[in-house]
């Protein structure tokens, strides 16, 4: 697999109630972490006031591994700044748990 761009967010349905620019924040967040790791490297855009991360696959060296690895830290940070995200909500009195 090679010369592929996937544009992605995170939107879960548990917070399906935040408005654009409060998910856009919590997809900062969660770009922040990705751009902090020093063993994979994804680039950020805006689509339409919507804030998106962007992971492009440009070599013929890659492999299914690589993507599978790519797959498990974007898994792995969306947890993370997830629940930060929603802990932070808690502590300032934002956080609506329907």
């Amino acid at each position: 697999p090679f010369l592929a761009l996937t544009v992605f967010r995170l939107a879960p349905k548990s917070l399906s109630y935040l408005t654009t620019s409060e998910l856009n924040a919590l997809n900062r967040a969660f770009y922040a972490r990705l751009a902090a790791r020093s063993d994979i490297a994804f680039t950020q855009t805006e689509l339409n006031g919507v804030f998106c991360v962007r992971m492009a696959i440009g070599t013929e060296r890659t492999v299914e591994g690589d993507i599978d690895r790519a797959l498990a830290v974007i898994g792995e940070e969306g947890r993370v700044a997830l629940r930060k995200w929603e802990k932070m909500q808690a502590e300032v009195g934002l956080c609506w748990v329907p």
